[in-house]
């Protein structure tokens, strides 16, 4: 019973984690008429183990949160962004497919890591998540551009 107890608020706790990411850019992204957000939240582990990034017509922005010795660190980054590199992104999906995708992972429950992808553009408004590295088809060319942007962030 014990173990039944633990094992569930573990994953309370990695869920409101992972929801706090997203919560930050829900409200840096409220006067947002576009934008695209996406991050990682993984179970247990170390180093870099929930990140997020927003991307609207004019700028980036990108929080990671990484754990070693210590409490966690977290640091926000944004810079300007394009309307030719915004168009570029948005183009790479089609916003209808997009729109009627109902994937909800829960790879972060059990120490494995869940990728989240919501896109508000074109009248259309939806959010999914899906286990790190199995991208939906729909998405692929989106989350793999998406994943070259969080590479040069961390890079840095």
């Amino acid at each position: 019973m014990r173990a039944i107890l633990l094992f569930v608020a573990t994953c309370i706790l990695l869920i409101a984690c992972g929801s706090e990411d997203e919560e930050l850019l829900s409200v840096k992204l409220k006067s947002e008429s576009e934008y695209i957000k996406t991050g990682i939240s993984c179970g247990l582990c170390a180093g870099v183990c929930l990140d997020s990034l927003a991307v609207t017509p004019n700028k980036l922005i990108y929080k990671r949160t990484t754990w070693g010795a210590g409490d966690p660190k977290t640091e926000i980054i944004e810079q300007a962004f394009t309307q030719k590199g915004w168009e570029n992104l948005i183009g790479l999906v089609s916003l209808q497919e997009f729109a009627v995708l109902e994937l909800e992972s829960c790879a972060r429950c059990y120490d494995g890591c869940d990728y989240w992808l919501g896109i508000k553009s074109g009248g259309i408004e939806n959010s999914i998540s899906f286990v790190w590295n199995e991208f939906p088809p729909q998405v692929d060319s989106l989350t793999k551009a998406l994943n070259s942007i969080k590479a040069q962030f961390n890079d840095n």
